[in-house]
C-alpha cells in the first residue's frame, strides 16, 4: 500500500506537504519522500521509514525545503518521488497502485539465459545503458501501446 499527497500554493507549501505526507504514513511502512519545486529548482529527499516515524526522519530537511509545488509519497515497494528530465521539462512524479498479480508478472519477466527483445530507453548520468522489455512484443519485436501494456496488469 501507499499514499500520495500533493500541494500547489502561491506561498511556501512545505509545511502543508510535510504534514499531509505524514498523515499518509500509516499507508506504508518502508519508504517515504518529498519533492518541492521552488526558486532554486527541485529539492528531493527520500528515506527509509521502516524503523522510525516519518516526522522524526524528515524534520531536519523539512526546515531547509522551500517551494510552491510539492509532492510527497509513502510506499512499501519503491522509494519515491522520482525526478526525471525530458524534452518537455523536469518533473517530480510518484505513483501508488495495487497490482494483484504482481508476483506472477515478475516471474514471467525473465529467466536466466532467456533471449529477449528490448527497447533502448537511454543512458543514465553515469553512462549505464537503460533498457526496457515490457514495452516490446516479444514475438514480433514491435513496441506495445500503453493500453496493451496495462491490459496485462490486474487490479
Amino acid at each position: 500500500m501507499g499514499g500520495i499527497f500533493g500541494v500547489v500554493s502561491s506561498a511556501n507549501c512545505i509545511k502543508t506537504l510535510f504534514y499531509g505526507t505524514d498523515y499518509h504514513s500509516h499507508l506504508g511502512t518502508e519508504h517515504a519522500g518529498m519533492a518541492v519545486l521552488g526558486p532554486q529548482g527541485f529539492y528531493k529527499t527520500v528515506h527509509s521509514v521502516s524503523q522510525v516515524q516519518f516526522k522524526s526522519r524528515f524534520i531536519d530537511e523539512y526546515k531547509k525545503m522551500d517551494g510552491f509545488f510539492g509532492i510527497g509519497a509513502i510506499d512499501d515497494d519503491t522509494p519515491q518521488p522520482l525526478i526525471f528530465r525530458s524534452r518537455f521539462g523536469v518533473y517530480a512524479v510518484a505513483a501508488v497502485g495495487l497490482i494483484n498479480n504482481k508476483n506472477q508478472l515478475v516471474n514471467e519477466l525473465l529467466k536466466e539465459g532467456q533471449e529477449v527483445k528490448v527497447k533502448l530507453l537511454g543512458f543514465d548520468e553515469r553512462g549505464k545503458v537503460r533498457l526496457g522489455m515490457k514495452m516490446v512484443d516479444q514475438a514480433t519485436g514491435l513496441e506495445l501501446t500503453a493500453e496493451q501494456q496495462k491490459a496485462e496488469a490486474e487490479g
